[in-house]
């Protein structure tokens, strides 16, 4: 009886932290944003271009405003599976935090250099991409007109049909009237997770480079390359998780389009390709040995193969999303090792 107690206790408590934890960190976004700003960071490291806190801030306020604009807008248009997020998005708390975000970036931005204020230009794309803006037109078929059986399955008064009425005959699908259906950036065929990811690793990368004047050279597109995969990874296997909820929305993605096997006989091939390059690049000695690219990547290629469909999404939350402080982490572990 006791055990049984503590044990329902302690299952009490870890339902309550989870909770917190994703009301706190995970539907707010604080959780990816912040393993976003710490793949700036990482870039600053092996880059050597210097400790500014500038950059990661604006990385982190920044990927705040697109992940909660998107997920505000999808709370309203397409079901969310989980029905905490879609209740969650659509409470006013989360506007506060969106204009906040959006506050400290104007700041940020007023602050900065002016090369960084005309890299940030492409920041509208994040902020466009779940918002309705073109818009095309829906055509159908309206329903069969129904037969007099269906329209009076009791007959009239006297049981019987009207004169010339052919009570097994209803008409035909007749073509509806067009209407407007407007359509998101994220609705392009397949574009969703590389907009994303093309996104992310562009902010990651050119934020620090523009706060420290660097330049970009051979080495820089490597690690950028590196970047780009290991990001989209991450992005189109919550496609493979988002499958169903996509589909009933007409959202077309590479899940929806070659299917999660697929999709994951792809994305291998990418990471597999790009351990290849590093290691070549490495012999010709055009960049340093990072040993944390490595690991990252072969981290892709394990939960690649792990996640599918049915995965629950606390793995995918909190997991997944946090796969992406690898570099980071691995980087300071090895620096505290040798």
């Amino acid at each position: 009886m006791i055990f049984n107690k503590l044990e329902w206790s302690h299952s009490l408590t870890a339902n309550w932290l989870y909770d917190r934890f994703l009301q706190l960190l995970i539907y707010p976004s604080i959780w990816v944003a912040a393993a976003l700003a710490s793949l700036g960071f990482y870039t600053q490291n092996i880059l050597d271009l210097g400790d500014s806190w500038q950059p990661i801030a604006l990385i982190f306020v920044t990927a705040l405003i697109p992940y909660n604009l998107d997920r505000i807008f999808d709370s309203y248009v397409q079901k969310i599976p989980d029905n905490k997020a879609q209740l969650f998005f659509r409470q006013p708390c989360i506007w506060v935090l969106l204009l906040t975000a959006i506050s400290l970036t104007i700041i940020l931005l007023y602050n900065a250099p002016l090369r960084v204020r005309y890299i940030s230009i492409a920041g509208i794309i994040p902020l466009l991409y779940g918002v309705p803006l073109f818009p095309g037109k829906s055509e159908g078929l309206t329903p069969p007109r129904p037969t007099y059986a269906e329209r009076y399955p009791l007959g009239r008064a006297s049981g019987e049909t009207p004169d010339g009425a052919d009570s097994s005959k209803g008409g035909a699908c007749m073509p509806r009237k067009s209407t407007i259906q407007w359509y998101r950036l994220k609705d392009i065929p397949g574009s969703k997770a590389w907009i994303v990811g093309t996104v992310l690793t562009y902010a990651v990368i050119t934020l620090p480079i523009a706060y420290s004047d660097a330049q970009f050279n051979f080495a820089t597109g490597l690690i950028t390359l590196f970047m780009f995969v290991f990001i989209v990874t991450n992005s189109h296997i919550f496609d493979i998780r988002d499958i169903q909820s996509d589909k009933e929305k007409g959202v077309i993605t590479l899940p929806t389009i070659a299917g999660v096997k697929g999709t994951k006989i792809i994305l291998s091939a990418m990471n597999l390709l790009v351990l290849l390059f590093i290691t070549l690049a490495v012999k010709n000695q055009i960049i340093s040995f990072y040993p944390e690219m490595i690991l990252a990547l072969t981290i892709n290629l394990i939960y690649i193969w792990k996640i599918n469909i049915n995965t629950p999404r606390w793995v995918y939350n909190i997991l997944i999303e946090g796969f992406l402080f690898i570099p980071l982490l691995g980087h300071w572990a090895i620096k505290i090792i040798i």
